[in-house]
């Protein structure tokens, strides 16, 4: 299932193995929930950091926003985090910075 939403392989096993407390070979599934959010969280900036200054070519700190907005809706960031499917075209600046991206993602 995590490799399904973009976790690497060999960390969906790193991240399982360490969830499996007593060595069973079954993991809890709100500890699982639990663990790949909290690891989700810290990895989004760094995502959305590679998405945006990848788009960033002129290095001007801007990208135009439907070029983002494209960007965002089909990468697996936004497969993590629903609510940067939610949102819409109509409701972004011209440009956006990266502040002003992690502002509008939350």
């Amino acid at each position: 299932a995590l490799v399904r939403l973009g976790v690497p392989s060999g960390m969906a096993g790193e991240i399982v193995e360490g969830m499996d407390v007593d060595g069973s070979g079954i993991v809890d599934g709100s500890a699982l929930e639990a663990a790949c959010r909290e690891l989700c969280n810290e990895n989004t900036e760094s995502a959305l950091w590679e998405i945006f200054s990848g788009m960033d070519t002129a290095q001007a700190g801007e990208v135009r926003s439907a070029e983002l907005f494209h960007e965002l809706q089909s990468s697996p960031v936004a497969r993590l985090f629903p609510h940067i499917r939610e949102l819409k075209r109509q409701d972004l600046p011209p440009a956006v910075s990266f502040e002003e991206l992690r502002e509008l993602i939350g």
